[in-house]
């Protein structure tokens, strides 16, 4: 959705000097979103300027009262994400004059508790993300709407753990310029490092490419089918598609989760961590997953009655 409030672009634009680009879009987007649902359904004004009282009308219970009505249907997770957007957009507005109210609006909404999902009866709980091999080769035999593209798309995530920002941020040039299983990528964070790409990746890209035609460097490495370049968003759309399917764990994070559970058990937790640019091992560890089949036969390989 484009921007029209110049208050968001100012936002965003001092956002980009804190977190990465594609954050601060995001940030952008979600708080677009919400003024122009306080704008047309809460009596809120966002004027056409960027200054003194630039929002009026937003008060308390403005506030809770949307809240209440966005809430309706959605998970706590992305409740929480808004709310967490939210009140930085809303501190920064009243401290930089653009927002006045009584009492700091940042404080209103509060995140919510997310319930375990153990607590949860087996029937709702989300899909485990960390997908069997037969799992993925179901998913790459699947056929549908931009098979090739799509296939590329899965195996590359699957090869490298590259994010889905990262994915679409690549050019032809940044293949065609890197050695086979190697590419220079800009890594959230805006830090440049090379990335290590498993060779099962290249001939699924080449299937797809040979479908291209001529290219130059600068061209997107991933296209819609209207050869425009392909968003996070659509990739999402596109592969979320084909993996409820086959009744597995929807978007490209989850196969961000295979990756890290295999190279973690081939490689270590210390390697695991470096191949998904992670600071901390321990933000590694949340992407681990073990399945049934596995802890099922770890167990039988025990044998304590060896000498």
């Amino acid at each position: 959705m484009p921007m029209c409030y110049p208050i968001t672009s100012q936002y965003v634009r001092i956002r980009r000097i804190q977190v990465s680009k594609a954050t601060a879009d995001q940030s952008g987007d979600k708080v677009e979103r919400i003024l122009r649902d306080l704008s047309e359904n809460f009596g809120v004004t966002v004027h056409d300027f960027c200054g003194e009282n630039c929002i009026e009308g937003l008060t308390p219970d403005v506030l809770n009262r949307w809240y209440i009505a966005f809430a309706e249907g959605r998970k706590m997770t992305t409740l929480n994400c808004y709310v967490c957007m939210l009140n930085g957009f809303l501190e920064w507005a009243q401290t930089s004059g653009y927002l006045e109210s009584a009492r700091p609006l940042n404080r209103i909404l509060h995140t919510g508790k997310i319930p375990s999902i153990k607590s949860l009866p087996k029937n709702q709980r989300p899909k485990d993300k960390y997908a069997t091999h037969e799992q993925i080769q179901s998913l790459l035999a699947y056929h549908g709407h931009n098979d090739l593209r799509d296939r590329a798309i899965i195996m590359l995530i699957l090869s490298s753990g590259l994010r889905i920002e990262e994915l679409c941020s690549l050019t032809v040039g940044d293949i065609r310029n890197s050695p086979k299983g190697e590419l220079e990528v800009k890594r959230k964070g805006g830090e440049y490092e090379t990335v290590y790409v498993g060779p099962a990746f290249y001939e699924y890209l080449d299937d797809y490419l040979n479908t291209r035609g001529e290219m130059s460097d600068s061209d997107p490495l991933f296209l819609t089918t209207h050869g425009n370049p392909i968003s996070p968003n659509q990739v999402y759309k596109a592969l979320s598609k084909k993996q409820k399917a086959l009744d597995l764990a929807t978007g490209p994070h989850a196969l961000r989760h295979t990756f890290i559970s295999e190279t973690e058990k081939i490689g270590g937790v210390g390697v695991a961590r470096d191949l998904a640019n992670h600071k901390s091992i321990r933000v590694t560890n949340r992407y681990d997953h073990t399945n049934a089949e596995q802890r099922r036969s770890t167990v039988a390989r025990l044998n304590w009655m060896d000498q």
